[in-house]
């Protein structure tokens, strides 16, 4: 599947996006995928295939409420689509600005290195985000499966989104 192909396809309906190109993140990407089919909400995904194809079936039971797109796209052009509600992301500096730019909120959910301090600024400091954690709360354990699922529900029907999205009203105001 192609973004341009399915740009048309994504009008009225709420997505959660998720974009990380790291390899050797297998174990967590089966908890994403998991979580997302659980979650019910529509979604793109965009990712490499080396990731699908440890995924096995994800294309096939998510068919009628996802796209899944192993191709580079534009993410800048992604996250100002009208109908994207949310961005499920690792929160490396690039992401976070498009985001920003977009309007768009995040659902951090960061790997490694700078992305734990990017994800507590957009969720802590500013407030234009949630924020994907450990049961335990270690920023460097892994997310039980429940918790993706439980926050992208949040950002996208819950209090906490509904407060993230009136934060990044008020922001926008200001610049």
């Amino acid at each position: 599947m192609t973004w341009g192909r399915y740009r048309n396809a994504l009008n009225d309906t709420q997505k959660a996006r998720h974009r990380n190109d790291h390899e050797g993140h297998y174990t967590k990407y089966k908890k994403l995928q998991r979580d997302l089919e659980l979650s019910n909400t529509c979604f793109l995904w965009v990712t490499r295939q080396n990731v699908i194809e440890h995924l096995a079936g994800l294309e096939d039971r998510v068919k009628n409420r996802a796209l899944i797109v192993k191709e580079r796209v534009d993410q800048n052009e992604v996250l100002n689509h009208k109908s994207i509600k949310g961005f499920l992301s690792h929160c490396g500096w690039n992401s976070i600005l498009e985001s920003i730019c977009a309007k768009v909120p995040v659902l951090a959910l960061p790997f490694m290195a700078e992305q734990h301090l990017n994800a507590r600024m957009v969720t802590e400091e500013i407030g234009v985000g949630l924020r994907i954690m450990p049961r335990n709360g270690s920023v460097r354990e892994f997310v039980e499966a429940e918790q993706i699922e439980k926050m992208v529900r949040e950002l996208m029907e819950g209090e906490k989104g509904e407060m993230v999205r009136k934060n990044w009203e008020k922001m926008h105001r200001k610049l």
